[in-house]
């Protein structure tokens, strides 16, 4: 996506990771984990709600051991 709506992810300590990205309008954050690029994708964390605006997530995440993220809101 292009900016501002891109996401940032930046890992904030070692396995902590900050989740920032500007949404038009409210809707629901959903990130799924897979052990491979081509899934299948599971539910990494419970959905959570995004309001219009700046939002952060903070999540702990391994990129050796927990594989893939996948990140959609809508």
């Amino acid at each position: 996506m292009a900016k501002p709506f891109a996401p940032h992810i930046e890992e904030v300590s070692p396995k902590q990771f900050m989740l920032k990205f500007f949404s038009p309008r409210t809707g629901r954050l959903r990130i799924e984990q897979s052990f491979s690029a081509a899934g299948p994708f599971s539910p990494f964390m419970q959905q959570k709600t995004i309001s219009r605006g700046e939002n952060q997530f903070h999540f702990k995440f391994n990129e050796k051991t927990d594989g893939y993220l996948n990140i959609q809101w809508h």
